[in-house]
């Protein structure tokens, strides 16, 4: 994405250039030679090598235990395994990417396709058979998979080196007293398929007269307050049943999960950690109240919202319901995932892109939450027989992943079925570098990561709702800290 972006600048450079030397040419005054391509060069980004030892594994076969496809088409495995090049960009850098490592190696790299990550990863430990090298579960299970003794600490894994670029820096939040048993980094590309993005139909904004978004993010002013008079201002009774429906025209299409997704990306959190990396519980506050409190009033406001999980007689309300309504101009604002990006290649109005508004001005930046739900994360079972072999692939795959997988990923993802725009590229790396990982948002001790989400359907209370979970949130999470102190 940087590099379409970089590209664009230079064209436009470029034409400034000739522009100028054309107004210029009549001239009498001699101008030094100018290469615009020698004035935007900039040196290309280092390759970075994993620090690895010379190994060879006489053709061992590394199993990676991976995410079927479910029912409605969504959040299957597509990034670890392809049987041969076919001329789509991520296919094939996963293809590459492998036979590079299976060389270097000496080694064959399979994958396990399985409904159940979490089920088949307990069975596979508790009987100590050593199936699996690698397991991807949701970041969900791997929370509950670790705090019973079933993935290994990474601090075991010699080789695995989470401060290298090719790991997700924020997602070292996601340790306990030091101990980190999961993590996210390059491999991947569902934990940034799962990030809730606001997607925004420009033909509605242009014929509702909508003001330049993008420059409300710019100018801090993207806020819970302006999302929600947006979204009121163009939603319209177009059938004229004095309902509002799948065949009106409403400001926000969604589903309730965007409580919580608007709640978090307030900047909000469940917990956070003390000096000796313990999490204490945070969420009660003023201002996490009137945050989840506006998250649900601006999602169920009916005569601007609707919502995919109150839809009925449609097939799949996802892609049939609130993503047809957005493709076919019935919606301003879609808050969804960034995977339903792959199902809008065919749309014919235009769309940009938008990080989650901002609870207010006082704001001091925009989030980007993870939703650990469906975001997949790298985890080794604590079964593993030999350690040092299972770090020397993984870290071998996880950088080689950073210069092969990610730029196909962008490419297709965001230049191909995404980015219409300079500004939405603008937008995208706005959201990708406000990624937070919520360690109580993760663990859902007590279902209090679930707690701005409870006001749904009824607008129950916040406080009460807190001090009926408060005693089970913080019992489950010593449990966890007992657990992590004793575990390998």
């Amino acid at each position: 994405m940087k590099y379409f972006i970089k590209i664009i600048s230079v064209l436009l450079l470029a034409g400034i250039i000739i522009s100028c030397a054309d107004e210029s040419a009549d001239l009498d005054t001699e101008m030094p030679e100018a290469d615009a391509a020698e004035i935007l060069a900039e040196p290309e980004p280092e390759i970075l090598k994993p620090n690895l030892p010379d190994a060879n594994y006489d053709g061992y076969i590394f199993n990676l235990l991976v995410s079927e496809w479910n029912s409605d088409g969504y959040w299957g495995t597509y990034e670890i395994y392809a049987e041969e090049e076919n001329g789509d960009p991520i296919n094939d850098a996963v293809f590459r990417r492998n036979r590079n490592i299976e060389q270097q190696l000496d080694i064959n790299i399979t994958e396990v396709r399985v409904q159940d990550v979490d089920g088949l990863t307990r069975r596979s430990v508790s009987a100590g058979d050593d199936a699996y090298d690698c397991v991807l579960p949701t970041l969900a299970n791997a929370a509950n998979l670790a705090s019973n003794g079933y993935l290994l600490s990474m601090d075991n894994l010699a080789y695995i080196d989470l401060s290298q670029p090719w790991w997700d820096q924020n997602a070292a939040n996601l340790s306990i007293g030091g101990r980190l048993f999961f993590s996210v980094g390059d491999l991947l590309v569902k934990d940034k398929d799962s990030m809730f993005i606001v997607m925004f139909n420009k033909t509605v904004a242009q014929d509702n007269g909508i003001e330049d978004l993008y420059n409300l993010v710019r100018e801090n002013k993207w806020t819970f307050e302006k999302f929600h008079s947006v979204m009121r201002e163009v939603s319209s009774d177009l059938n004229g049943d004095g309902e509002m429906g799948f065949d009106d025209l409403l400001g926000l299409a969604s589903s309730d999960f965007a409580i919580n997704v608007l709640f978090y990306n307030s900047g909000e959190t469940v917990t956070r950690k003390d000096n000796d990396d313990f999490p204490y519980l945070t969420i009660n506050t003023e201002r996490a109240i009137r945050a989840a409190e506006r998250a649900f009033e601006i999602v169920t406001d009916k005569s601007s919202a609707i919502l995919a999980n109150e839809m009925t007689g449609i097939a799949n309300p996802w892609t049939d319901g609130i993503n047809r309504m957005f493709q076919d101009n019935r919606a301003l604002f879609l808050l969804a995932q960034i995977t339903f990006i792959h199902r809008t290649r065919t749309m014919e109005s235009d769309f940009g892109i938008l990080p989650s508004p901002k609870l207010d001005e006082n704001q001091d930046r925009y989030y980007s939450s993870i939703n650990p739900v469906v975001s997949t994360c790298i985890a080794v079972p604590s079964s593993a027989q030999d350690k040092e072999r299972t770090s020397v692939i993984i870290e071998a795959l996880t950088a080689e992943s950073k210069y092969t997988l990610m730029p196909a990923y962008y490419d297709v993802t965001i230049t191909n079925k995404m980015i219409r725009d300079e500004e939405s590229a603008e937008m995208l790396d706005l959201i990708l570098a406000s990624r937070v990982f919520d360690l109580g948002f993760v663990f859902n001790w007590g279902d209090m990561g679930n707690l701005p989400l409870s006001l749904y359907p009824g607008g129950g209370d916040f406080v009460s709702t807190y001090e009926r979970r408060e005693e089970r949130a913080i019992s489950a999470m010593e449990r966890t800290v007992e657990a992590f102190r004793e575990l390998n």
